[in-house]
């Protein structure tokens, strides 16, 4: 026993090492593709929670490229088959780019959950090549893909969708 620094036999420290090695790669690898395509899981804010919407729809989305959010229509909604909708489309797959994409908004969603905005969410839905839902996270650009029925649904509210109301002093 005299100059052993273990109390073990080499051949169980190197099992034990193999072990750890096993262990540490299994925790430290992410399962990611090419495309950087993760699931919801790894957000950080709850869907789940969202109780109503605020649609916002720019009035000229393809104008100046500095002004086009200014001017918009809007739209008020706690109707579950919207919000069940938006759930169901950012329960899917989604893309992490470093940047914007070249479509440009139509809109965003302000998801509400208790009178506070949890998230604000843009929108794309008259360009067929760039139909899609993102947020910003961490500065990076977070791309869902948006199905056909939310798609319908945010048509449809378009039309409900009223300009705001200068608030003047008496």
């Amino acid at each position: 026993m005299k100059g052993r620094l273990f109390l073990c036999s080499k051949q169980d420290f190197n099992s034990a090492i193999k072990f750890l090695s096993i262990i540490i790669f299994f925790f430290s690898c992410k399962n990611s593709t090419d495309n950087n395509v993760d699931n919801l899981n790894s957000l950080d804010w709850q869907i789940n929670k969202i109780d109503s919407l605020q649609v916002l729809y720019y009035d000229d989305p393809n104008g100046d490229s500095l002004r086009y959010s200014r001017f918009y229509r809007f739209t008020s909604l706690s109707d579950s088959t919207a919000i069940n909708q938006l759930i169901k489309n950012l329960q899917q797959p989604f893309e992490t780019l470093p940047g914007k994409r070249d479509c440009r908004s139509d809109g965003k969603i302000y998801a509400y959950k208790k009178d506070e905005v949890v998230k604000t969410i843009y929108f794309n839905t008259t360009n067929s090549k760039c139909y899609y839902l993102y947020f910003i996270k961490d500065g990076a650009f977070i791309y869902f893909k948006l199905d056909d029925a939310f798609q319908v649904i945010l048509t449809d509210l378009r039309k409900n969708a009223v300009a705001p109301k200068a608030i003047t002093a008496d």
